[in-house]
């Protein structure tokens, strides 16, 4: 991620039809924020392809509208005016198609350089991004940013984490990118692991000293850090546990408003492999999530974009 000049924003309303739902007022003030800083222009993308329903106290399901909710389309240019004042140009895109389709072809046929979504506005933090926000990181092929409801719009510190391969050197560019610009506080957390022979040898004997395996992780944090993100001193935190206890360690001692993740995936096969650990911090995090696609990245959706 070098530069961001086109956004594309996931918008919802809420059960009423009457209003943004408060994912979407959030999605919206981090993309503003990206695009005041950047100059980027923002698409606002609705999709109409389900029915709206709401649940009565007995569990009876009801349709209060189909596709764009009375006044919808009001509310959404409405938008686009608000951003105009401020010098941000806007347009609604309205789309009848699965959410994370519609988004998936929009960036990939513009080439958008961010798609910005809100999470569920669930209290219980155990599906951390939500279904739709889920499938979007999925299946579209650029960086994908899904605020959370405890971020703050514009990042004040940012936690990049690394696993020393290309893909965590990803995550960390964009990470240092965006500390830049938005002058934010940069943190760095790699978690290594023991060989057999270590762990065995560590196992044997009690005094066995960890710290030159741990200095070795070190150093190739601080090259790497040297290499994608040249010119900026971030804390380094480097230990030996398992990824995803490393970062919710970290995550919970700063409490960071972005963490910024490298997805896997298999060069030319559709399909985004995430990992277990990025699979695990997305589903109980609910800070924002950054999630840095690696080049040659085919959408699982690949066929119908």
């Amino acid at each position: 991620m070098r530069s961001i000049r086109h956004i594309v924003v996931g918008m919802e309303f809420d059960p009423t039809g009457n209003a943004l739902s408060p994912g979407t007022r959030r999605a919206l003030e981090v993309a503003v924020c990206l695009a005041q800083e950047e100059g980027a222009r923002l698409d606002l993308l609705h999709s109409i392809d389900a029915e709206r329903y709401v649940e009565d106290a007995g569990g009876n399901l009801t349709i209060v509208h189909e596709g764009v909710p009375p006044g919808g389309e009001e509310l959404l240019q409405a938008t686009v005016d608000r951003l105009a004042d401020d010098r941000i140009a806007a347009q609604v895109l309205i789309r009848r198609e699965p959410p994370a389709l519609a988004i998936a072809r929009e960036a990939h046929r513009h080439g958008v350089d961010v798609v910005v979504v809100g999470s569920h506005d669930d209290e219980e933090p155990r599906d951390g991004l939500g279904n739709v926000a889920a499938a979007v990181v999925r299946d579209v092929t650029c960086p994908v940013w899904t605020v959370g409801p405890e971020s703050a719009p514009a990042p004040r510190r940012i936690l990049a984490a690394t696993d020393l391969t290309a893909a965590g050197g990803d995550a960390l560019e964009a990470a240092a990118f965006l500390a830049r610009r938005l002058h934010a506080a940069l943190d760095v957390v790699h978690a290594y692991q023991l060989t057999l022979e270590q762990q065995m040898e560590h196992e044997i004997r009690s005094d066995h000293d960890l710290s030159p395996v741990q200095e070795h992780a070190l150093q190739r944090v601080r090259d790497q850090v040297q290499e994608r993100a040249a010119g900026l001193s971030p804390e380094l935190h480097v230990g030996c546990s398992s990824p995803v206890h490393a970062i919710l360690a970290v995550a919970q001692e700063i409490r960071p408003d972005l963490l910024v993740l490298g997805a896997v995936s298999r060069t030319g096969i559709p399909g985004l492999v995430l990992g277990s650990t990025a699979q695990k911090l997305m589903s109980r995090t609910r800070w924002s999530v950054l999630v840095v696609k690696p080049e040659g990245f085919v959408s699982p959706v690949a066929d119908q974009i």
